[in-house]
């Protein structure tokens, strides 16, 4: 699961700075729209977390984590070629995904994880998740740079299926949650 989820949080973190750059100089929307679709993705993506959160509690985690990786590919194939209008879906979508990832890979952590070693199972992971941040920052930077301006968004939809299959096989909710 860690692994998984590092290499997701890895790729999102080099496209992140990339998304509000293509969108200006290759989508053609102005500074003021791109405000208006982070603003718009923080907002509907706020509305949810409480039912969410409250619905992984009853049905389980692994459902919502594995849903919130496949919201990444229409996000990221709706984005390449979006107006302003499409892109208010595609970072709805994105949202929704970093939402329910967030949320469900920290609810399953919690049940995995005992009480007295949370800290340091959180603290190890953030810091292998950060190392596999910076290298992502640069390759994507590289990708988008020297290859073509789309293809970090490419690689972030492709890398949804491999990541997705994985965790499917091998993200399993434990039978007794820890408290």
């Amino acid at each position: 699961m860690f692994a998984v989820n590092s290499s997701m949080n890895s790729i999102l973190a080099g496209c992140n700075m990339f998304f509000v750059i293509y969108a200006i100089n290759v989508l053609q929307v102005t500074k003021f729209q791109w405000a208006i679709v982070m603003a718009f993705m923080f907002l509907s993506s706020a509305i949810p977390t409480i039912l969410a959160g409250w619905r992984m509690d009853i049905a389980g985690r692994k459902h919502f984590y594995l849903l919130s990786f496949l919201l990444y590919l229409p996000a990221m194939v709706i984005f390449l070629r979006a107006n302003f209008a499409l892109l208010l879906v595609s970072f709805f979508l994105f949202g929704l995904g970093q939402m329910l990832q967030n949320t469900s890979y920290n609810s399953i952590l919690g049940d995995l994880t005992p009480r007295e070693l949370r800290g340091k199972v959180i603290g190890c992971g953030q810091f292998f998740m950060y190392i596999g941040q910076a290298f992502a920052q640069l390759l994507v930077a590289a990708l988008y740079t020297y290859v073509a301006p789309e293809l970090p968004f490419i690689l972030l939809a492709a890398a949804v299926i491999p990541l997705s299959t994985i965790a499917l096989m091998k993200v399993h909710e434990p039978s007794t949650r820890q408290v």
